[in-house]
């Protein structure tokens, strides 16, 4: 089996039916920048291959980040907040950087049988299916304290620490420092 390629049109010919033709194909990247990476082979001696590959690479770049976008919209996440935009100069000292999976502050008061069941029941829900973002003044070893039973207590820290990165903080609080940076006075 040969080959039968289309011959191609006239240079104003193949500009006016170029960008119809990507758009129809719904290769939009493809369509926004292809005169411009025209010039540059042509400028580099790049190719028809080379040429085509950064077209195609473009392309899928530009697939993955709405790809992305659109996912971290469906998943309905609060103000993202990264470990990037964390100021780490105010801890003093941290221990091997770990962190991932948990938010609610745990650990000051031992909560009744009902909130320890719904916190129990979020962590199950979220396990191995999405984020959870914990952070606590207690280590996992006096959890007993804050879930109502031992075994709740076991198979709760069970799933946290499954798949988790944990990054231990020691040394003043660091909303401590800030409202001291502040001029705030700090009770407790």
């Amino acid at each position: 089996m040969t080959n039968s390629w289309v011959e191609p049109p006239s240079r104003p010919t193949l500009e006016s039916a170029l960008p119809s033709l990507l758009k129809q194909l719904k290769l939009a990247r493809f369509r926004s920048q292809w005169q411009a990476a025209e010039q540059q082979a042509t400028a580099d001696g790049w190719s028809p291959a080379s040429y085509l590959y950064v077209l195609a690479e473009q392309e899928h770049q530009q697939r993955h980040q709405a790809r992305r976008r659109r996912l971290l919209h469906e998943a309905q996440l609060p103000v993202p907040k990264t470990l990037a935009d964390y100021d780490w100069g105010a801890i003093p000292e941290l221990d091997r950087p770990q962190i991932e999976q948990l938010a609610h502050d745990i650990g000051y008061l031992r909560k009744d049988e009902a909130e320890t069941s719904v916190l129990f029941e979020l962590v199950m829900h979220r396990y191995e299916r999405k984020s959870l973002l914990v952070t606590s003044n207690q280590p996992f070893s006096e959890w007993e304290n804050v879930l109502s039973t031992s075994i709740m207590t076991v198979a709760a820290v069970d799933r946290l620490v499954a798949h988790s990165t944990i990054i231990q903080i020691k040394g003043e609080s660091y909303r401590r420092k800030r409202a001291g940076r502040a001029g705030r006075t700090w009770a407790g």
